[in-house]
Protein backbone atom coordinates (compact mmCIF):
# COMPACT_ATOMS: atom_id res chain seq x y z
CA UNK A 1 0.00 0.00 0.00
CA UNK A 2 2.69 2.05 0.74
CA UNK A 3 4.32 2.17 -2.68
CA UNK A 4 1.34 2.65 -4.32
CA UNK A 5 1.03 6.15 -2.24
CA UNK A 6 4.30 7.12 -3.05
CA UNK A 7 3.89 6.51 -6.46
CA UNK A 8 0.75 8.53 -6.52
CA UNK A 9 2.37 11.44 -4.43
CA UNK A 10 5.35 11.66 -7.02
CA UNK A 11 2.79 11.41 -9.80
CA UNK A 12 1.03 14.32 -8.71
CA UNK A 13 4.67 15.91 -8.08
CA UNK A 14 5.39 15.46 -11.32
CA UNK A 15 2.57 17.03 -12.63
CA UNK A 16 2.40 19.92 -10.45
CA UNK A 17 6.15 20.57 -11.69
CA UNK A 18 5.49 20.01 -15.64
CA UNK A 19 2.23 22.24 -15.86
CA UNK A 20 3.62 25.28 -13.68
CA UNK A 21 5.32 27.73 -14.95
CA UNK A 22 8.83 29.06 -14.39
CA UNK A 23 9.10 33.06 -13.94
CA UNK A 24 11.74 34.73 -12.62
CA UNK A 25 11.10 38.36 -12.21
CA UNK A 26 14.07 40.68 -11.65
CA UNK A 27 14.10 43.80 -10.38
CA UNK A 28 18.11 43.68 -10.47
CA UNK A 29 19.30 44.60 -13.33
CA UNK A 30 22.74 43.08 -13.60
CA UNK A 31 20.79 39.38 -12.98
CA UNK A 32 18.55 40.33 -15.78
CA UNK A 33 21.22 41.19 -17.86
CA UNK A 34 23.28 38.07 -17.40
CA UNK A 35 20.38 35.87 -18.41
CA UNK A 36 20.05 37.97 -21.50
CA UNK A 37 23.75 37.80 -22.56
CA UNK A 38 23.48 34.45 -21.96
CA UNK A 39 20.58 34.20 -24.85
CA UNK A 40 22.76 37.04 -27.03
CA UNK A 41 25.70 34.53 -27.15
CA UNK A 42 22.90 31.38 -28.20
CA UNK A 43 23.60 29.56 -24.52
CA UNK A 44 19.66 29.85 -24.12
CA UNK A 45 17.33 29.47 -26.72
CA UNK A 46 15.39 32.86 -25.96
CA UNK A 47 13.15 35.93 -27.38
CA UNK A 48 12.99 39.22 -25.99
CA UNK A 49 9.41 40.43 -26.15
CA UNK A 50 9.38 44.18 -25.96
CA UNK A 51 6.13 45.91 -24.24
CA UNK A 52 6.50 49.36 -24.49
CA UNK A 53 5.00 51.39 -27.45
CA UNK A 54 5.66 50.53 -30.62
CA UNK A 55 6.56 54.20 -31.82
CA UNK A 56 6.99 55.40 -35.65
CA UNK A 57 9.69 56.04 -37.88
CA UNK A 58 9.85 59.39 -36.47
CA UNK A 59 11.65 56.83 -33.45
CA UNK A 60 10.17 58.86 -30.54
CA UNK A 61 11.90 58.72 -27.34
CA UNK A 62 10.87 55.79 -25.26
CA UNK A 63 9.54 53.93 -27.73
CA UNK A 64 10.66 50.41 -29.24
CA UNK A 65 11.38 52.25 -32.88
CA UNK A 66 13.45 54.49 -30.99
CA UNK A 67 16.10 51.96 -29.29
CA UNK A 68 15.67 48.28 -28.04
CA UNK A 69 17.44 45.12 -27.64
CA UNK A 70 18.67 43.56 -30.76
CA UNK A 71 16.60 41.22 -31.98
CA UNK A 72 13.86 42.00 -29.52
CA UNK A 73 9.95 41.77 -30.78
CA UNK A 74 7.49 44.51 -30.31
CA UNK A 75 4.00 43.62 -28.78
CA UNK A 76 2.77 46.90 -27.91
CA UNK A 77 0.34 46.28 -25.09
CA UNK A 78 -2.27 49.35 -26.14
CA UNK A 79 -2.03 48.19 -30.33
CA UNK A 80 -1.70 44.86 -30.60
CA UNK A 81 -4.98 42.72 -29.72
CA UNK A 82 -4.10 38.56 -29.95
CA UNK A 83 -1.01 37.70 -28.38
CA UNK A 84 -1.58 33.74 -28.91
CA UNK A 85 -1.51 34.20 -32.90
CA UNK A 86 1.50 36.55 -32.36
CA UNK A 87 3.46 34.28 -30.04
CA UNK A 88 2.71 31.34 -32.14
CA UNK A 89 4.03 33.42 -35.29
CA UNK A 90 7.52 33.74 -33.51
CA UNK A 91 8.29 31.23 -30.62
CA UNK A 92 8.23 27.70 -29.56
CA UNK A 93 6.59 26.72 -26.59
CA UNK A 94 10.23 25.70 -25.09
CA UNK A 95 11.47 29.28 -25.58
CA UNK A 96 12.79 31.23 -22.71
CA UNK A 97 11.06 34.99 -23.02
CA UNK A 98 12.51 37.34 -21.91
CA UNK A 99 9.78 40.70 -20.99
CA UNK A 100 10.87 44.03 -20.90
CA UNK A 101 8.34 47.16 -20.68
CA UNK A 102 8.03 51.12 -19.55
CA UNK A 103 8.15 50.11 -15.97
CA UNK A 104 4.51 50.35 -15.80
CA UNK A 105 4.02 46.69 -15.00
CA UNK A 106 2.56 45.67 -18.64
CA UNK A 107 4.36 42.54 -18.19
CA UNK A 108 1.71 40.98 -15.53
CA UNK A 109 -1.25 40.45 -17.71
CA UNK A 110 1.27 38.97 -20.70
CA UNK A 111 2.78 37.25 -18.56
CA UNK A 112 -0.28 35.46 -17.63
CA UNK A 113 -1.59 35.54 -20.72
CA UNK A 114 1.86 33.37 -21.71
CA UNK A 115 1.41 30.76 -18.89
CA UNK A 116 -2.54 30.18 -20.13
CA UNK A 117 -0.78 29.73 -23.54
CA UNK A 118 1.85 27.10 -22.34
CA UNK A 119 5.11 29.02 -22.02
CA UNK A 120 7.16 27.31 -19.30
CA UNK A 121 10.02 29.83 -19.36
CA UNK A 122 8.96 33.64 -18.57
CA UNK A 123 11.91 36.24 -17.36
CA UNK A 124 10.85 39.58 -16.50
CA UNK A 125 12.62 42.57 -15.97
CA UNK A 126 10.63 45.16 -13.58
CA UNK A 127 12.66 48.25 -13.49
CA UNK A 128 11.69 49.64 -17.35
CA UNK A 129 14.04 49.63 -20.93
CA UNK A 130 14.85 52.80 -20.46
CA UNK A 131 16.40 52.55 -17.05
CA UNK A 132 17.74 49.26 -17.95
CA UNK A 133 19.59 50.82 -21.36
CA UNK A 134 21.29 53.27 -19.14
CA UNK A 135 23.14 50.79 -16.53
CA UNK A 136 26.64 49.38 -16.79
CA UNK A 137 25.51 46.04 -16.84
CA UNK A 138 23.83 46.59 -20.04
CA UNK A 139 26.10 49.14 -21.71
CA UNK A 140 29.06 46.73 -21.33
CA UNK A 141 27.41 43.55 -22.67
CA UNK A 142 24.23 44.31 -24.87
CA UNK A 143 23.48 45.21 -28.07
CA UNK A 144 20.78 47.69 -29.23
CA UNK A 145 18.59 48.40 -32.15
CA UNK A 146 16.27 50.92 -33.10
CA UNK A 147 13.56 51.48 -36.24
CA UNK A 148 11.31 48.71 -36.73
CA UNK A 149 12.29 46.17 -39.25
CA UNK A 150 13.21 43.49 -36.77
CA UNK A 151 9.99 44.05 -34.80
CA UNK A 152 8.21 40.70 -35.43
CA UNK A 153 5.29 43.20 -35.61
CA UNK A 154 4.19 42.65 -39.41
Amino acid sequence: MKIKQILSVSIILTLFFMLTSCVKVYSDEQKFVDKLYDQQLGKIEGLVLDLRIRGTINKEDGTFAKSHISGAKSFDVNQDEDLKSFMNKIAGKKTTIFIVDSGNEEYIKIVEELKELGYKKIVVYTGGYEYLRTTKAFIEAIYEGSGLDDCGCD
